[in-house]
């Protein structure tokens, strides 16, 4: 009976692959938004497929809702898809910062993590002391926290 043999450079290159999957997956970037967990901030709106609302949001930002109250009873009263409707004030700063982050040669953040206060505003500090790549960027914080 003949044994299955593979040749060395097969099993060099499946390796390779392994290998350059991996680091790849790694580098791969990703911006967690997180939202005040007691309750939801008073520019956002709970939004679901079926609204009437449906063309007013056609080119906004939509997060999953989450565990707040209103995200729960929405859930229960529209029985699926929920989410909550960024304003285009807001989703402008997180694209900027998210931009500044990944773009920029003196940081280059592989993740980030977005906080929004309960005022509906990005949460500067907790957003840097967070994300300490921010602090790589040269008048970053300044800038944001003269707009704040």
């Amino acid at each position: 009976m003949r044994k299955a043999s593979f040749p060395p450079i097969v099993i060099l290159l499946d390796f390779l692959f392994i290998f350059l999957f991996v680091i790849t997956q790694k580098e791969s970037k990703t911006v967690d938004i997180h939202i005040p967990e007691d309750k939801l901030f008073h520019t956002a709106e709970i939004f679901h497929p079926n609204s009437e609302k449906s063309t007013k949001h056609e080119n906004s930002f939509l997060l999953d809702c989450g565990n707040q109250l209103e995200c729960k009873n929405a859930k229960s009263k529209y029985d699926g898809e929920v989410f909550i409707y960024i304003p285009p004030s807001l989703f402008k700063k997180i694209s900027e910062m998210t931009f500044f982050a990944f773009e920029s040669d003196s940081a280059k953040c592989g993740k980030l993590s977005i906080y929004i206060s309960a005022e509906g505003e990005l949460d500067i500090p907790k957003i840097f002391d967070q994300n300490k790549c921010l602090n790589k960027i040269p008048n970053l914080r300044q800038l944001y926290e003269q707009d704040s």
